[in-house]
């Protein structure tokens, strides 16, 4: 495995760790970003959910290695009934995971997934894109900028 596989395993585990017991409000069911199910085949006790899609990368040459941007979506998915309160908590809860491990804790952890990573964006959030379906739907956009090798890619 590489580096960019290390990361969004890493991305994974920290996102698999929304959950009520640690303090967040929202329980995340599921994480799927290997064999991702159409958010449509997810029935209303398998949510909420998390779709981690791997979307592209980016790289910029600098001296002695490659600045590597991973740019990933994060699908939260979770049932139709569910407020404007609730997907904004969930978002919230998505955030604190990624870039502070915790639902309380101020300090930035996110260099913890992985050393070498530098720098993690969010441009932003989109909310239900798709009312076709019954479930209620957020993507985060997320860009996880590392070092890398075209070795260890």
């Amino acid at each position: 495995m590489g580096l960019l596989s290390d990361i969004q395993d890493a991305l994974a585990a920290r996102l698999e760790t929304i959950v009520v017991a640690n303090g967040y409000s929202t329980e995340v069911k599921a994480v799927y970003f290997d064999k991702i199910p159409m958010a449509t085949q997810l029935d209303p006790h398998q949510l909420p959910a998390i779709l981690l899609l791997f979307n592209a990368v980016e790289i910029e040459k600098i001296v002695g290695c490659n600045r590597t941007k991973a740019i990933f979506e994060i699908q939260c998915i979770n049932v139709g009934e569910s407020t404007d309160k609730e997907m904004i908590s969930f978002t919230s809860d998505v955030y604190k995971a990624v870039f502070y491990n915790s639902s309380i804790d101020t300090t930035l952890a996110f260099r913890d997934m992985n050393s070498a990573i530098y720098d993690i964006d969010s441009p932003g959030i989109e909310y239900d894109l798709n009312m076709i379906e019954a479930n209620r739907f957020a993507m985060i956009n997320l860009q996880i900028i590392f070092n890398s090798q075209f070795h260890n890619l």
